[in-house]
């Protein structure tokens, strides 16, 4: 259900320091060596939660509704595929230098989506 999904989500959120990331990012220095859509990524989100937190919304108010985002979005997946959103994500970011924006968590989830419905096409 809905609640067993967030708290997953949760977990595996925290387990790989997805929870630090939106902690840390206000604060991080200015983006000069980030390149081109990645440096315009960072550079929008920060200013994103800069002005939620003008209105009050804590960060950590801001990850809970990432948190419910996958959770709703996530319907029907087991423990492994949604540990695998937060899984790719951390690979992502850390390897490759990707920003971690809603919008990427929601392109992770819709290519879990495809992958089920390839795995079951293929096993009718």
């Amino acid at each position: 259900d809905l609640e067993a999904r967030r708290q997953v989500a949760l977990i595996h959120a925290r387990s790989f320091a997805i929870d630090s990331y939106f902690e840390k990012l206000p604060e991080a220095p200015e983006t000069e060596g980030e390149e081109g859509r990645n440096r315009a990524e960072l550079e929008e989100l920060k200013k994103l939660l800069r002005e939620l937190a003008a209105q009050g919304v804590e960060r950590q108010d801001f990850f809970q509704a990432l948190i419910d985002l996958v959770a709703i979005h996530s319907e029907g997946f087991n423990n492994d595929e949604i540990r695998a959103v937060f899984q790719e994500a951390s690979l992502e970011h850390h390897l490759e230098g990707r920003v971690l924006t809603p919008a990427f968590f929601g392109a992770k989830i819709a290519a879990l989506h495809r992958r089920r419905q390839e795995r079951s096409h293929q096993h009718l």
